[in-house]
C-alpha cells in the first residue's frame, strides 16, 4: 500500500452508474481500516451532467456507507497547485455492512464470479486512461473527485 502520512485528506471513492468517480473525503489522520463515510441511494441517480435523473428508483431516503477497499489505497502526489492526498476505492454497503445490491463494484464482482462458476471464464482486464480538459467551463459534477480536487486546498486548510 502506498501511503504518505503527510497527506491531509483521504478521498473515499466509488463509481456511479454514469461512470463518474465520486465520493467523500475525511482527514487522513482519522482514516483507519474500519472507516466508512455516509452515502445515500440518490447519489446513483445523478446524471452525467450533474442533474438528478428522472424515473430512477434511487431516492434521497435511506442511508448507505462507502466502505474502503484498502487494497486500492494510493497516494496522489505532484499535482501542481494541489496538496497530496490519499485515494481509496470503496464499495457501497448498507449500514450493517452487508452488500448494497446496486453497488457497481459488488455487481461486477458477482458477474465475474458467475462467469467463472457457470462457464469457467476468468476475466483479466484493465481500464483505459482518459484525459480531461481541466480548464473546461462546464459545471462540475456533484460529489465528483474532480470537484473535490478543484476546490483544494480549501478542504485541507479547513481541516488543518
Amino acid at each position: 500500500m502506498n501511503h504518505d502520512p503527510a497527506t491531509e485528506m483521504t478521498f473515499i471513492a466509488t463509481s456511479d452508474l454514469a461512470a463518474v468517480m465520486k465520493g467523500r473525503s475525511m482527514r487522513t489522520e482519522d482514516f483507519h481500516a474500519g472507516s466508512t463515510v455516509g452515502w445515500v441511494p440518490a447519489n446513483l441517480g445523478i446524471g452525467i451532467q450533474g442533474h438528478i435523473a428522472e424515473d430512477l428508483p434511487f431516492g434521497s431516503t435511506g442511508d448507505l456507507r462507502l466502505k474502503p477497499d484498502l487494497s486500492t489505497r494510493r497516494t496522489v502526489t505532484g499535482v501542481p497547485g494541489r496538496p497530496d492526498l490519499d485515494f481509496v476505492m470503496a464499495d457501497v454497503v448498507k449500514t450493517d455492512g452487508s452488500p448494497y445490491e446496486c453497488c457497481p463494484r459488488t455487481f461486477l464482482r458477482q458477474v465475474l464470479a458467475d462467469l467463472h462458476q457457470e462457464y469457467g471464464i476468468n476475466v483479466v482486464a484493465g481500464w483505459e486512461h482518459e484525459f480531461a480538459d481541466l480548464d473546461a467551463d462546464y459545471p462540475h459534477h456533484p460529489f465528483s473527485f474532480r470537484s473535490f480536487r478543484c476546490a483544494e486546498p480549501m478542504g485541507s486548510q479547513l481541516f488543518s
